[in-house]
């Protein structure tokens, strides 16, 4: 009886894992977007200065590429 318990929970939470975790990839990847979209808006509203004295610089002007 424990043996079967325990499989049927196996089961259910094989098939929970499974069907939650696109969600959380998805999640994921919004959370990087965000933080690089953070470090961005950050580095013009602040300044390089102050973003680089805590270590979330990020170039926004792309000039230097040309060069």
């Amino acid at each position: 009886m424990s043996n079967t318990i325990q499989q049927s929970d196996g089961r259910f939470l094989s098939g929970l894992f499974f069907r939650v975790l696109p969600a959380q990839i998805f999640l994921l990847l919004l959370t990087g977007i965000n933080n690089m979209v953070d470090g961005l808006v950050g580095t013009n509203f602040l300044g390089a200065g102050a973003m680089s004295t805590i270590g979330l610089y990020s170039r926004s002007d792309f000039t230097h590429l040309s060069s």
